[in-house]
């Protein structure tokens, strides 16, 4: 690792509460996921590292979310290394795709919950255009993450096109 990505940049991550919770139980799941033999042991112990690091730094945000109700924005400045970067980036990516799936149901069932999903979808995207801006990360790690079960025209009739999205392509590819 190089001098530079070992320095610790400060990023400020502002949530609602609601998605706080998401993103530590997002995290939780990450770290339940299997490692995969194709990626090298040591990149492996560096990914653990970071999962670890970013509980620990979205555990103490929550700790300031108590009694506060789960629409309110909070702030929170974070420490953030080139590793830790990418694990938040990979993570916000996640759950990106986890709404993006949960919006294209919703659109014949229930079309008055679409607006909040799509502005969430649009926040969780932000949030990656921020990191990606700040630390240099671009991609999630390829191994934590899969491709959505919908197509280009999918998206497009979300509102949400391709192109509009941080790498936007990387979402429907195998």
């Amino acid at each position: 690792m190089s001098t530079q990505n070992a320095q610790p940049k400060r990023f400020t991550l502002s949530l609602t509460v609601a998605q706080w919770h998401l993103l530590a139980t997002e995290l939780l799941t990450m770290e339940q996921a299997p490692h995969q033999p194709t990626v090298p042991v040591e990149k492996q112990l560096e990914r653990d590292r970071a999962g670890e690091q970013l509980q620990i730094q979205v555990t103490a945000a929550l700790e300031q979310t108590r009694d506060l109700p789960e629409s309110q924005t909070v702030p929170w400045t974070m420490a953030l290394v080139r590793s830790t970067a990418k694990y938040l980036l990979t993570a916000c990516d996640r759950l990106r795709r986890v709404t993006l799936q949960h919006a294209f149901g919703l659109r014949a069932q229930t079309p008055a919950e679409l607006p909040p999903r799509l502005v969430e979808i649009r926040a969780w995207d932000a949030t990656m255009r921020e990191l990606s801006h700040q630390h240099g990360v671009i991609h999630p790690l390829a191994e934590m993450v899969v491709p959505l079960r919908l197509s280009e025209a999918d998206l497009e009739v979300l509102g949400v096109p391709c192109e509009s999205l941080l790498n936007g392509e990387d979402l429907l590819a195998l």
